[in-house]
């Protein structure tokens, strides 16, 4: 059986296939030179250290050091990154995207549609798909596996077992890269059952007469072993049988033929019972490495933090512009480990662990002489100006989203400011009138009027982050830039 190359396992696609892919797909452009096999590194930036799988590559101008990262899909300046956070004059991260890399959620759409066609995306054994006891079908070429020839060959009209899957094969055609790609899906074949029914007591004395026959070595009548082989490996297929010490005994012996030896004739196999333990030992290893991973992805999460800001304790001792750096650089180091992808989940956690105080606490505390700075550039009444920062507490998490760009946190804050404003307007009763009220309220939530606020308190916000951070610059600009 040939066995295809498919997308990381179809959903969960390994970092090295993902950057093997990408260079397949020619997802970097000609601007820069990428070494095309991808190679698994330990990088050490500053406090950060992490291990992942990266492509080399260099500017073809400049000659700059990047390194390509799969998870998450990042460009890194090594130059960049190799400096104190306070020192760096360009971004570190750069996200790439490219199309056709993966499955997105519409291909997952439809293969949860076939699932309840009875199609599924878990391999069974390679020998049930040889035998032709499970059908195997690729999404992306429109072909089946046939096992008359042990190969891949186009779908007919005629064939109807695997009508409803080609039906949703040209949503899948883009993914194709020459060979590589494929997305295979698999049904059970309702014409053909795993195995006969045999009784236990016919089963323990074809076993125990398949083993003596294989230690006599000469065996006169091929056929009757043959027969006798099937049977067996029915039963133990099968096994719905108690199976008494010495049995189990004489099957291991069975199995443990070398296929290819003298005795090859007397083998049988335990497909069943070796996917299983497949299973469960990957299973295993995925647990231990996620608990791994977990535990190494706190540690730098908490050094990089602590770096930034050692406790609170110290940041209400600082002054009014020391607060403000101070907390522009902790609300940025927070968004850039979540844009890379560390503890995405369990960010709220490592907070209390690391301060003593939860996510929303922290970043309401620390976030305040920021916003607060910017809510003084343009004149916000206090009044607002409070409410404005009481909601915001509340939404740390988008507070933390927003701090990529200068263009979005100002984005942020003007929705905010507007929803505030429009509430006041209805409780305070301003004009003495419900309609008059009720109409300036929807005046002020508004897009119109939310992107105008934007755009005046863009001028303020951008003006804090070229203060600094020169990390903020325009992302289209760096992405578009010869360099890269």
């Amino acid at each position: 059986m040939e066995i295809r190359k498919f997308l990381v396992e179809q959903l969960n696609m390994k970092d090295q296939d993902k950057l093997k892919r990408a260079v397949a797909l020619g997802c970097f452009g000609t601007n820069m030179i990428v070494e095309p096999l991808p190679k698994f590194k330990t990088l050490n930036f500053g406090t950060v250290t992490m291990d992942k799988w990266v492509l080399d590559a260099k500017g073809k101008q400049k000659g700059k050091e990047y390194l390509i990262l799969a998870n998450p899909m990042e460009i890194i300046d090594v130059e960049e990154a190799s400096k104190p956070a306070d020192q760096r004059t360009n971004r570190v991260q750069i996200p790439w995207t490219c199309a056709n890399l993966e499955i997105d959620e519409e291909h997952k759409t439809y293969l949860k549609q076939l699932e309840q066609k009875g199609w599924t995306i878990d391999a069974p054994t390679r020998k049930d798909i040889d035998d032709g006891v499970w059908l195997a079908f690729d999404l992306v070429t429109n072909s089946k596996y046939d096992p008359k020839i042990r190969n891949w060959s186009a779908v007919t009209k005629s064939d109807v077992s695997y009508s409803d899957a080609s039906s949703y094969s040209p949503y899948f055609e883009e993914l194709r890269v020459g060979d590589t790609g494929n997305v295979l899906v698999y049904k059970r074949n309702p014409q053909k059952k795993t195995f006969q029914e045999e009784d236990p007591s016919v089963c323990r004395k074809s076993i125990q007469e398949l083993v003596q026959l294989k230690r006599k070595k000469k065996v006169e009548d091929d056929t009757y072993v043959e027969n006798l082989r099937r049977t067996v490996q029915n039963c133990v297929n099968q096994r719905d049988f108690i199976l008494r010490p010495d049995i189990r005994k004489d099957i291991e012996e069975l199995t443990n033929i070398m296929p290819s030896g003298p005795d090859a004739k007397f083998r049988i196999t335990l497909p069943q019972r070796e996917s299983l333990v497949r299973l469960v030992g990957r299973v295993l290893r995925e647990e231990k490495e996620k608990k791994e991973n977990q535990l190494i992805e706190s540690k730098i999460v908490e050094k990089r933090l602590k770096f930034v800001l050692e406790n609170i304790r110290e940041f209400a001792k600082l002054s009014k512009s020391q607060k403000v750096r101070k907390s522009f650089s902790f609300l940025s180091e927070i968004n850039q480990i979540q844009n890379i992808g560390l503890l995405n989940e369990n960010l709220s956690d490592t907070f209390k662990q690391i301060f003593g105080k939860s996510l929303d606490s922290m970043v309401g505390n620390v976030s305040e002489p920021l916003l607060n700075s910017v809510f003084i550039k343009v004149s916000l009444p206090n009044d607002v100006k409070t409410q404005v920062l009481d909601k915001i507490k509340e939404k740390s998490q988008e507070l933390i989203k927003n701090m990529d760009t200068c263009e979005n946190l100002a984005k942020f804050l003007s929705n905010e400011v507007s929803e505030v404003l429009a509430e006041n307007m209805v409780a305070k009763n301003l004009f003495n009138s419900e309609l008059v009220n009720s109409a300036m309220a929807d005046a002020l939530t508004d897009e119109s009027f939310k992107t105008r606020l934007a755009e005046k308190m863009k001028v303020q916000v951008c003006e804090l982050f070229d203060k600094f951070s020169s990390n903020a610059q325009n992302l289209v600009t760096k992405l578009t830039s010869p360099e890269v």
